[in-house]
């Protein structure tokens, strides 16, 4: 015996999809002599889940999407996918090529980034109050001037005065 969860996966569907199919009235007529429940768990024998299997084969529960603006009905007959739908449709297509540029933007942007951090790190600096230090740290990094002492920090560059 197996619990619904169990078949589920088997099939390749969700638990949830499995238990819609078995509340339809003609399946769950045929399961219910398969069906027992222990511990509050529904478990199916394997004539029933023989069953399952079989109604899942005949009538797969879900559909690929289609995108040419057609589908096939229930009776097989093709329709028109409804205008709204293929707006929709039509509107993630374009959604998806604005999500493709902007990665694209992105990494050229991080690239960028990368770059200019690379080249601040083989810059030579010099201390902002005397002009004459020179160190290999960025500016805003902390460091002190032997010379006059500026400390390299964020509140000292924004007020140069304080040199």
């Amino acid at each position: 015996m197996k619990t619904i969860k169990m078949i589920a996966d088997e099939i390749g569907v969700t638990k949830a999809a499995l238990q819609k199919r078995i509340g339809r009235g003609s399946l769950y007529t045929r399961l219910s002599p398969y069906i027992s429940v222990q511990a509050g768990t529904k478990y199916i024998d394997e004539t029933g889940e023989n069953i399952v299997k079989q109604s899942f084969q005949e009538k797969p529960f879900v559909k690929p999407v289609d995108t040419t603006g057609t589908d096939a009905g229930i009776d097989g007959n093709t329709r028109e996918t409804p205008p709204e739908i293929q707006a929709l449709i039509n509107q993630l297509a374009i959604k998806d090529k604005q999500i493709d540029d902007l990665n694209l933007r992105l990494a050229e942007s991080n690239a960028a980034l990368v770059a200019a951090q690379k080249k601040i790190m083989t810059e030579k600096n010099f201390c902002p109050c005397c002009g004459i230090y020179e160190h290999d740290t960025p500016p805003g990094s902390d460091d002190i001037c032997p010379i006059c002492k500026w400390e390299d920090n964020g509140s000292m560059l924004k007020y140069r005065t304080v040199c």
